[in-house]
């Protein structure tokens, strides 16, 4: 089943995708740099997709020691947050998601049926020709009227559509993409249109990336001893009008970009250094794609400090009362759906709601309320997902549900403040979001009754 955080992430992925091509397109198209062009294309379309999954903490330490809790300013706008975030909440949020989801996987799949008849029919191409050793590289013969291509480690060819010199002029360059593993770029380039497919860029970067690695293959092929005129002839009487497989490394495709190619000048190589261009570029993308989030270690900071100021030297502090923030403040006020009675988004009927949900991204951090001792941490069986449970003294248990990801386990003693878990879309949700509970003397009460106190 495909989540909304999987739809965030191939989002992101795609926005990723865009920025590295468009500074490929105004940087480094034009150079004759072949490989280095090569290198930062597969390179961009590997990190793009590597960028949105990587996850960074930042602690925050406060100015003032929060003995009362002052930290909770942000629920006092809660209640007006709340009406605003209310016109999208779990009775529209449902359809959203499905239609969304229907769309995404509808085009995927497409992409991904003509991805497996392209490999089908690649292989039947090779099952019915023959394949012998020409200059110890595999060829195979074919009768049928197809473009000469390569594929992995294997030349198709029809040698009675070639002149002989032509035909030792095409298997040196489907040579030269064979030695540069030029068929793993095609697959990989396929492999993103399947799941970036609705940017049109992502079609673009393949495009680019097949065309380059035909430029690298003439050069190479060139300087084997072919005549550059003579094999800037074989391409053009090898050009061919009827449509490839995208899959393969075809001898026909881009004619008129390649003759531009080979007769441009060549680029000097201390041009290289433009490729220094994609750190900045690479820094701007880590900043605004990876998963960040703030803790706030209170409960930690609160005892080094504490104990040297005489006007706290009296004060208790009961940190097992679940009065702090289970989101970074930043969520606080994101409250989709509160205490009390609501519209069920599955049976649309009304229901007791035992607590709240707040709106936040898969990944962001959830904070133990109070200190306490873990009693559940799993994965349940009644819609909610991965959840905690924590008792934190005689009167009170607080439960956090729809989890992605547990940070403790049974059994651990945990402080206020501490990460226990990060937010997600488990079980039966419509979207990401935390559903928090507070139970006292084993009844469910309101948390922002708890909370604004």
């Amino acid at each position: 089943m495909i989540t909304s955080a999987f739809l965030i992430y191939v989002f992101k992925v795609s926005l990723c995708l865009t920025f590295f091509y468009l500074l490929y397109a105004i940087a480094f198209k034009r150079e004759t740099l072949y490989t280095g062009n090569r290198l930062y294309l597969l390179f961009a379309l590997i990190v793009s997709f590597i960028i949105p999954q990587i996850s960074f903490n930042t602690v925050l330490l406060p100015d003032a020691v929060p003995l009362f809790d002052s930290f909770n300013s942000g629920i006092s706008n809660a209640s007006f947050s709340s009406e605003i975030d209310l016109r999208t909440t779990n009775n529209y949020s449902l359809n959203f998601y499905s239609i969304v989801t229907a769309i995404y996987l509808i085009g995927s799949s497409i992409l991904l049926f003509r991805l497996l008849f392209q490999l089908v029919k690649i292989a039947r191409i090779i099952a019915l020709g023959e394949t012998v050793e020409y200059s110890n590289q595999k060829i195979v013969m074919v009768d049928i009227n197809h473009t000469p291509f390569s594929f992995f480690n294997w030349i198709v060819i029809n040698p009675k559509k070639h002149t002989p010199s032509n035909f030792d002029r095409i298997i040196d360059h489907e040579r030269m993409h064979i030695r540069s593993l030029h068929s793993f770029d095609n697959i990989l380039s396929e492999i993103a249109c399947v799941l970036l497919w609705f940017n049109p860029i992502v079609f673009i970067y393949k495009k680019s990336l097949t065309e380059n690695n035909e430029f690298m293959a003439d050069k190479k092929a060139v300087s084997l001893g072919h005549h550059a005129n003579e094999y800037m002839q074989t391409i053009v009487l090898e050009a061919c009008s009827f449509s490839v497989t995208p899959l393969v490394n075809s001898f026909c495709s881009t004619t008129k970009k390649r003759i531009i190619m080979m007769t441009k000048e060549k680029s000097n190589k201390n041009r290289s250094i433009k490729y220094l261009l994609a750190l900045p570029l690479l820094s701007v993308l880590l900043f605004a794609f990876t998963n960040r989030s703030t803790v706030n270690n209170i409960s930690a900071f609160v005892p080094d400090i504490a104990p040297d100021r005489d006007v706290f030297s009296n004060i208790e502090v009961d940190y097992t009362i679940p009065n702090g923030n289970p989101l970074p403040n930043e969520n606080m006020g994101k409250i989709s759906s509160k205490y009390g009675l609501m519209i069920d988004p599955f049976t649309k009927k009304k229901r007791n709601h035992t607590g709240i949900d707040m709106i936040a991204d898969i990944g962001t951090p959830i904070y133990a309320t109070g200190s306490g001792e873990v009693k559940k941490a799993s994965k349940s069986e009644k819609g909610w997902g991965i959840y905690i449970s924590i008792v934190h003294n005689q009167h009170y248990q607080t439960n956090y549900s729809h989890l992605s990801k547990l940070n403790v386990s049974e059994g651990d003693k945990v402080n206020k403040g501490d990460i226990i878990g990060y937010t997600g879309n488990t079980g039966k949700s419509t979207g990401p979001h935390l559903h928090y509970e507070i139970i006292k003397d084993g009844k469910p009460i309101n948390p922002l009754d708890l909370l604004v106190k």
